[in-house]
């Protein structure tokens, strides 16, 4: 017997199929056709039971300063993720007190035990703090390099390129790389990919996708998937960096999606207050629809559910080394999304973000996450 048993098709790596998935103690214990006894039985019809999403880029906004807490923090955005069928969420380092330090990041991890779902870190990297990215290995799944501006003020220079990637190369870990997408910049961290294992955050540009093809991996992001600058004319709260682009760029993101070439989808989850976009603050939240988004892939824009599989966990699993996670497999941890397509219209009223806003308000989806299960506990959306 079993603390619960879901029951439905059920999407792996190369293919669907139905089964049963027995659960014990938070870990997926049995996969078997049909046979299984639990306590509790959940029955997904008209429906896809997804690995747990993962998020591998968020700002959750919370450190010891708690200056940035009333745009979000780790209980309300870890919330959100839950809501949006995200079971693991990376937090950036661009916070008030930069996480820069071991100490810091150390101050997070502790901030971060009432959240609802699992929280990580990536470490930042500044040139005054070089000495600190070998100290934050062990607390870390990875680094965040801004070679272009952003929310925190932690871009480096170019000339400090070398240092940097020679000290984060002995930590064996991955590098996610903030850039302006010139394909200078671009061509470079190609060159250096050798050296690191680079990651290029938000390609939001036609001119990117060209240049980085296959050759080292990318993320997009839900808004840059679903706007282009005809959206940001109406909507001036979708104000975010990279900037939303043309249609051409929407439609080569979206090429790429269906060629396969994206390696995942990441919220870019950046949220601020009403009053703060009003006076030009840089970002949109996202978790909360993550689920949503999903369900517009395999609905709309006709993506195989196993390459959605791919993109929305198994690959930020294999990037990040999250062992456990990334597939519904005997023996790895129970972070399972289940989706029912049937449509929802998106009303940030319901949404769990503190910022109390969405650029999604109003807009349709094909389908919409109806239970995260988080280990041992299932939320019911």
């Amino acid at each position: 017997m079993y603390d619960l048993v879901v029951e439905g098709r059920i999407v792996g790596l190369e293919r669907i199929f139905e089964a049963q998935i027995g659960i014990e103690d938070g870990v997926i214990k049995k996969i078997k056709k049909q046979g299984l006894e639990g306590e509790n039985k959940i029955t997904v019809k008209n429906g896809l039971i997804f690995p747990g999403f993962i998020d591998p880029h968020v700002h959750l906004r919370e450190d010891s300063s708690h200056k940035w807490d009333y745009k979000e923090d780790f209980e309300t955005g870890s919330k959100a993720a839950a809501h949006g069928g995200v079971t693991t969420v990376i937090d950036m380092p661009n916070n008030f007190l930069p996480s820069v330090t071991e100490e810091r990041i150390l101050e997070k991890i502790k901030l971060a035990k009432k959240s609802a779902v699992d929280v990580l870190f990536h470490g930042g990297v500044v040139k005054e703090y070089f000495n600190e990215i070998k100290k934050m290995a062990g607390h870390v799944v990875g680094y965040k390099v801004y070679l272009s501006e952003t929310t925190g003020g932690l871009t480096i220079d170019k000339n400090d390129l070398e240092v940097a990637v020679s000290k984060l190369s002995e930590t064996n870990l991955p590098s996610v790389f903030h850039t302006d997408e010139t394909r200078q910049t671009l061509e470079e961290l190609i060159g250096i990919s050798n050296k690191l294992k680079i990651h290029v955050a938000h390609v939001s540009r036609s001119s990117s996708i060209d240049t980085l093809n296959t050759k080292v991996t990318y993320e997009v992001t839900p808004h840059h998937i679903m706007f282009d600058e005809n959206n940001l004319k109406k909507n001036k709260f979708l104000t975010v960096n990279p900037t939303i682009g043309t249609k051409s760029d929407r439609l080569a993101i979206l090429n790429a999606l269906k060629a396969g070439k994206v390696f995942f989808l990441a919220t870019d989850h950046a949220p601020h207050t009403i009053e703060d976009k009003e006076n030009g603050a840089m970002g949109v939240p996202g978790l909360d629809i993550y689920g949503n988004i999903v369900s517009w892939l395999i609905g709309s824009l006709r993506l195989d559910p196993t390459y959605v599989a791919k993109l929305t966990s198994y690959n930020a699993a294999k990037l990040f080394n999250l062992k456990g996670r990334g597939e519904i497999k005997e023996g790895f941890i129970a972070n399972i999304s289940i989706l029912k397509f049937e449509p929802e219209k998106v009303d940030s009223t319901n949404h769990f973000t503190k910022c109390g806003w969405s650029p999604y308000d109003g807009m349709t989806f094909p389908g919409k996450l109806i239970y995260t299960i988080y280990k041992d506990q299932v939320f019911l959306n």
